[in-house]
């Protein structure tokens, strides 16, 4: 009954039709492509629950409530007609008929509500289209029938990285980098600590997976990544300082980081101290505008993606999905990078995004920082699906010590429509900030 009262089972399961609109002409282009593949029509059809939902609402109000509704107004437009019969002048019985054009009407209503229900109900499943034909590309093994990228890979590009007992191995012109032990891997590659003989300085080195390496496009990704990141001199952004290509390996060299990762300290911990999170974000935060303001939006902001120096300075790192201003890899209509949990709605649609997507990234990051989940949670297909078109609980009703307006200010990072968001970092951080301190002055 809350939901109800609140209105948010209505907003669960419906759309706006202004953002229906705007969705469904990009939405149609997905259509053919998803016409060539059976199997991926019922996915797409198989999938699309709030088309589903909607449906089952459609049916149960026009078979059920419909009919006494329509009989009404019917009735109120073309009241019966009645009259008496006289026999002799002496009053006999009152008549009553239905009036003539009663019939037509209560049938034109009729027909009209499953016809406006049911064009709603085809909207709702047409935009969803490009979620499955997102999911076709991002889950090859589960839509295409091709299989996914065995284990064994990962293992045999660490074994082919890590020097044997006893031995070193060295990187560049004149084994100027010495290769230790691996400490992590991202989507694209393995991470190992190494050092720097001529600068003499501990670095990282972040190696291109094997199975990727004959691969042109992954390997112009991976170049692409350290290009953006070189381009970057930010003190919440990882420096890079090398792009090195050694026997069949590609290589990108970049400041050690020994922190860890914000998303295993939230792991760890489940829930992180409130001031503390908003703190780490907007310096991220701070990060992100620097590298909005040329033109580039990262694509992948998440927990695991932010990693601390042994100071505990937050960086950003992973810029292997970023869209530059001036892209070398293109990325095709309908296929997006990114954590489906942590991706904005324009992401998950297989729309083009731009800085504002980075910042609802950011706010599921958060969200999930200071009440311990994410807004949406379960399978691929019903993850994105929910970034879609299903709002979030506010973080206050999961976390009662979230102060009132922080937990707003989340709930704009999270507006499913761009314009609703902050529009630039700067104005999210002052709000963030605002938010600490009014929790302080209360």
């Amino acid at each position: 009954m809350s939901l109800i009262r609140k209105g948010k089972l209505w907003r669960r399961y419906t759309l706006p039709f202004g953002v229906l609109l705007r969705r469904i002409v990009p939405a149609t282009r997905q259509l053919p492509e998803l016409a060539k593949e059976p199997h991926l029509a019922a996915f797409w059809i198989l999938s699309a629950r709030r088309a589903h939902a909607t449906m089952v609402i459609v049916i149960f109000a026009l078979a059920i409530v419909g009919p006494p509704v329509f009989s009404a107004v019917a009735d109120t437009v073309y009241p019966p007609i009645e009259f008496e019969e006289r026999m002799l002048f002496v009053l006999k019985r009152n008549l009553i008929y239905e009036h003539p054009s009663r019939d037509v009407l209560y049938g034109n209503l009729v027909a009209g509500a499953w016809a406006v229900s049911l064009g709603y109900v085809l909207m709702l499943l047409i935009i969803h289209a490009p979620v499955a034909s997102r999911l076709a590309s991002r889950q090859r093994g589960a839509i295409s029938g091709q299989p996914a990228t065995p284990r064994s890979d990962y293992e045999k590009t660490v074994l082919i990285s890590t020097p044997g007992p006893g031995t070193a191995r060295f990187l560049g012109d004149g084994d100027r980098y010495r290769l230790d032990k691996p400490i992590g891997s991202g989507g694209m590659g393995v991470v190992h600590a190494g050092y720097d003989t001529v600068l003499e300085r501990p670095v990282a080195f972040k190696q291109l997976f094997s199975h990727l390496v004959n691969e042109p496009e992954q390997i112009e990704r991976f170049r692409q990544e350290a290009k953006a990141l070189a381009a970057l001199n930010h003190n919440h952004i990882v420096g890079v300082y090398d792009l090195l290509e050694d026997s069949g390996s590609i290589w990108i060299v970049m400041e050690l980081l020994t922190g860890g990762a914000l998303g295993d300290r939230l792991q760890e911990k489940g829930t992180l101290p409130i001031a503390y999170c908003v703190d780490v974000i907007c310096k991220i935060a701070e990060g992100l505008g620097y590298a909005h303001s040329v033109g580039m939006v990262h694509r992948d902001v998440k927990p695991m993606n932010i990693l601390f120096t042994n100071t505990g300075i937050p960086k950003l790192a992973d810029f292997g999905n970023a869209k530059v201003a001036v892209p070398s890899v293109h990325t095709q209509h309908g296929v997006t990078l990114g954590s489906p949990m942590y991706m904005s709605p324009e992401q998950a649609a297989g729309n083009p995004v731009d800085a504002r997507s980075d910042i609802y990234s950011l706010g599921v990051t958060l969200y999930h920082l200071i009440t311990g989940k994410v807004p949406f949670d379960g399978d691929l297909p019903g993850i994105l699906a929910k970034h879609i078109g299903q709002d979030p609980q506010p973080p206050v009703e999961i976390n009662t010590c979230i102060p009132k307006h922080l937990s707003d200010t989340v709930l704009v990072m999270l507006r499913k429509e761009p314009d609703e968001r902050f529009q630039d970092t700067d104005k999210l951080i002052g709000a963030l900030r605002q938010s600490i301190a009014i929790a302080k002055a209360g």
